[in-house]
């Protein structure tokens, strides 16, 4: 395989570790906002003294019924996203193990070029389709095209300098 296209499945393979990261942090997240919240409900009803009037009664039963509506919400929502959760840190490892196995195969001059452009750019690499850069829109020269079609080496945009996939 092509130095670029390997280049181009570990970049992958990273994006999706990302991703999955970020659907695991939002999961754990939107939890601890679920326990905070119960966690608040319940230090509020224990200061709430015996009720001694109709509504005081009315207004401790209101906030018990709020508690357990705040308890069965994150219920459901752990019910509803555990797969998700779950999938994500199946995701996160097997894509770990692949990141690691992908290292091992990349040239390390190839990485480091990737790590160089990535410092200044979000993306650093540009997948090329009818003969142009994806990322800049700029068509490629016809030196640039063969260089690219030969696979030898990294080839990089003339015009916004990302590694040409």
């Amino acid at each position: 395989m092509l130095m670029a296209k390997r280049l181009l499945v570990w970049h992958q393979a990273k994006e999706a570790v990302k991703q999955a990261e970020r659907v695991r942090e939002e999961y754990a997240n939107r939890l601890a906002q679920h326990d905070q919240l119960i966690q608040q409900l319940t230090e509020k009803l224990a200061a709430v003294p015996a009720p001694q009037t109709p509504d005081e009664e009315i207004a401790k039963l209101l906030l018990e019924q709020e508690l357990w509506m705040a308890n069965n919400e994150r219920d459901r929502y752990a019910a509803s996203h555990q797969k998700e959760a779950l999938r994500a840190e199946q995701t996160i490892q097997q894509k770990s193990f692949e990141i690691v196995q992908w290292e091992q195969e990349l040239d390390g001059e190839a990485l480091a070029q990737y790590y160089r452009i990535a410092e200044n750019k979000a993306n650093p690499l540009a997948e090329v389709r009818n003969n142009s850069c994806t990322v800049c829109f700029m068509p490629l020269s016809l030196s640039k095209m063969s260089e690219w079609r030969r696979g030898k080496g990294l080839v990089y945009c003339d015009e916004c300098g990302r590694i040409l996939v």
